[in-house]
Parts: C-alpha cells; sequence; structure tokens
C-alpha cells in the first residue's frame, strides 16, 4: 500500500488516467481516432500517453522492476519450472498471459489451453510459461499493475480486459482474438483485420505488437447441431443474449 501511494499524486492533481477519454497533446477526443483515419496525427496520441505513462511508473516505483522479475519467479516456481535456488532475471522465459473474465467473453476451455502451452517447453527449445490474467479477481491498480508488468505477451478475445495491456512492458505482444459473428448479427465488424478495431486503436503506433486472428465458427459452441434455418433462427433467438462472447 505505501508503494502505491508513493507511486500515485494527490487526486486533486492527477493530470492523466489509465484510461482516458481524451488523448494526450491538444484534447483530441479518442472517437477522432477511427478506422478511417487510422495513421493520421491524432492516432499517435496513445503512444504519447503510453511513454508518459511508463516514465511516470518508473519515476515515482522505482523498484517495480525488481517487483515484475520477482512476480515472473514466483509464476515459475508454482509452475514447477523452476526450483528455490534459482536466481535468474528470468529473461530466458517468455510469460504470456490469457485473459479471462468470469461472467462475459468467458474463455471456456482456458485451463486446457494453459496446460498445452505450459507443455511448450518441455518438446522445444522454448521456455514459455502462461498464465491466467483475469482483472475482475484484482483489488487495486497496483495489483493490476504487477499483473501485466510481468507478462512478455497478452492474448484474448475482443474487450475491455485488454485495456490493461497499456501496462505492458516496452515492445511487449498483444494478440487480439476476434469473435467470429455471423453476418446477420450486429457486430460482426469485429472480424475485420484490416484495421484495428475501436479497442485496437489504444495500441496503435505505440511500441507494443498488436496483432488480430479471426476465429472460426468452432470457436463459438452456441447452437451446436443446428444446421440451415434452424441454425439463423436459433443465433437469432440466443444470441441477444450475449452467447457469442463465450468462446473455445
Amino acid at each position: 500500500n505505501h508503494a502505491y501511494k508513493s507511486m500515485m499524486p494527490p487526486v486533486e492533481n492527477l493530470k492523466y488516467t489509465l484510461w482516458p477519454t481524451g488523448g494526450i497533446g491538444a484534447g483530441t477526443s479518442r472517437l477522432e481516432c477511427s478506422q478511417s483515419n487510422q495513421n493520421s496525427r491524432e492516432c499517435h496520441a496513445m503512444g504519447d500517453f503510453r511513454k508518459f505513462l511508463l516514465s511516470n511508473i518508473m519515476r515515482h516505483y522505482p523498484s517495480v522492476k525488481d517487483d515484475f522479475v520477482s512476480h515472473r519467479r514466483q509464476v515459475l516456481l508454482d509452475k514447477g519450472f523452476v526450483d528455490e535456488a534459482y536466481r535468474g532475471d528470468t529473461k530466458e522465459w517468455k510469460i504470456i498471459g490469457l485473459t479471462q473474465r468470469t461472467y462475459r467473453r468467458t474463455w471456456l476451455n482456458l485451463p486446457e489451453v494453459i496446460d498445452v502451452c505450459d507443455e511448450l517447453h518441455k518438446v522445444s527449445k522454448h521456455n514459455v510459461a502462461c498464465v491466467e490474467v483475469n482483472v475482475e479477481k484484482t483489488k487495486s491498480p497496483m495489483e493490476q499493475l504487477l499483473l501485466h508488468g510481468k507478462l512478455d505477451g497478452l492474448i484474448g478475445v475482443h474487450g475491455a480486459q485488454l485495456t490493461q495491456a497499456i501496462l505492458l512492458p516496452r515492445n511487449a505482444h498483444v494478440l487480439e482474438l476476434l469473435p467470429w459473428i455471423p453476418n446477420y448479427i450486429s457486430g460482426n465488424w469485429v472480424q475485420r483485420r484490416s484495421s484495428p478495431t475501436p479497442l485496437g486503436v489504444i495500441f496503435h503506433n505505440t511500441d507494443l505488437n498488436h496483432l488480430g486472428y479471426s476465429l472460426g465458427r468452432d470457436s463459438v459452441p452456441l447452437c451446436e447441431g443446428e444446421e440451415g434455418e434452424n441454425l439463423k433462427k436459433c443465433f437469432l433467438r440466443k444470441g441477444k443474449k450475449g452467447n457469442f462472447k463465450k468462446f473455445l
């Protein structure tokens, strides 16, 4: 708590928030940075903000890098990938966060995916560890900072849970899974990869490496077994309840 309080200026002096409604600099509205003008000057606002945010964190919390290493080491210890004698800086490992949410946009088979991911270091030369990232289980901004700052990459379905990727280390990777939605359901625009999604604009023109991957029909267990017109009716009936946001 003391470290967090020392990191944050008094509330009345705050000049930024982690998720601003405006941009940095000339008062740019986030709505101005759209898919139609993604290369405009306004779209560099988030890059400027991220530089400011990370430098400000380092200035007010100079031990944060050591804390990131400590948390990374704990991940490896918990998984049995290293033992108590390990004193390395963990740079030889890649720790990947897989986002989860409790109620909406639930990754249904996430535990199985993490198990497969963790097996990679046994069958390849790459040291990879995967962890669940669920911001709904965190209790403070500091906990979210440490949760994301220890990662080399973050993978998750399009949604608000990816906004905290702004806290990832420099040059980290963000893979935005684009949910499958039939073309007669509102929101199927999210499948497009020709330009950043409204979420992806947060990472556009920053040091983060942001990629989009379109999921297929088999990622949505909704209406399994239905075909033809019955399938469409099922989607129209059940899709309105947000069931497309539960995926495999």
